[in-house]
C-alpha cells in the first residue's frame, strides 16, 4: 500500500493533522516574525545603523525559511504540483512586468511589488494539504460533492496563511501570499470561488495568478 492508498477515514484523520500542524507552524514563525520587527523598530529608535541591519536580516531569514518550509509542503502534494508551482511563479513574474511596460497599473506594479508576487505565487495552492488524497488525486472527473470538497482550497489557503497574523505593512510578502490564496479562482464576471467577487474587487495579484494558473493548466 502507498501513502496514496490508504483509507478515506486514515486519510481524513491524516490532512486533518497535517494542517494543524502546519497552521500551528505558520503562527509560530508569524510571532517570530513579529518580534523582529518590534526589535528593528527599537533599534531604529536607537539610530545605530549596524543594529538595524541586523535587524532587517533576521527578519529576512525569518521570512525566507517560512517561505521554503511552505513551499515544501506544497510540492510534496505531488510531482506535478511541484513542477506547476515552478512554471507558474515564472508566469507571474513576467506577466506583472509586461502589465507594467504597457503602462498598466504602473503604480501598484512597483519593482517591490512585483518580486513580493514573485516570492508569493508558489504558495497559491498550499490550501491543498486539507484536501483529501482520495480527491486531490483522483483519476478522472470528481462528483459534484467532491468538486465542493476540492474549491474549499482557497479558504483553507487564506485561512492557513492568515494564521500568522504578520504585520503586513512590514512583511508584504505574506499578505500577498493571503489575497492569492483566497483570490486566485475568482473570475472576473463573478462566476469563481470562493466568494464571487466581481473585477477589480479581485485583489490585483489574484487576478495575475489567476492567469498564470489557468495558463499552465
Amino acid at each position: 500500500m502507498t501513502l496514496y492508498d490508504e483509507p478515506i477515514v486514515a486519510s481524513l484523520l491524516r490532512w486533518s493533522w497535517f494542517a494543524f500542524t502546519v497552521i500551528s507552524y505558520v503562527a509560530l514563525i508569524g510571532y517570530w516574525i513579529k518580534r523582529l520587527a518590534t526589535e528593528k523598530s527599537e533599534v531604529m529608535m536607537e539610530n545605530n545603523e549596524i543594529k538595524v541591519e541586523l535587524a532587517y536580516k533576521k527578519a529576512e531569514k525569518a521570512e525566507l525559511r517560512l517561505l521554503a518550509s511552505l513551499n515544501a509542503l506544497a510540492k510534496a502534494r505531488d510531482n506535478e504540483t511541484g513542477n506547476h508551482i515552478i512554471r507558474t511563479q515564472s508566469y507571474v513574474k513576467a506577466l506583472a512586468l509586461r502589465l507594467r511596460m504597457d503602462g498598466h497599473y504602473t503604480e501598484s506594479l512597483s519593482d517591490e511589488f512585483i518580486e513580493l508576487l514573485f516570492k508569493a505565487a508558489p504558495l497559491h495552492d498550499i490550501g491543498k494539504i486539507g484536501i483529501p488524497d482520495y480527491i486531490l488525486l483522483k483519476k478522472g472527473p470528481l462528483t459534484d460533492q467532491e468538486w465542493e470538497i476540492m474549491k474549499t482550497h482557497a479558504l483553507i489557503g487564506e485561512s492557513v496563511l492568515s494564521a500568522s497574523e504578520v504585520d503586513d505593512s512590514e512583511h508584504g510578502v505574506v499578505e500577498k501570499a493571503i489575497k492569492i490564496a483566497g483570490g486566485h479562482h475568482e473570475k472576473w464576471d463573478g462566476t469563481g470561488y470562493p466568494r464571487g467577487l466581481v473585477g477589480e474587487a479581485i485583489p490585483l495579484s489574484a487576478r495575475i495568478m489567476a492567469l498564470a494558473d489557468m495558463y499552465d493548466a
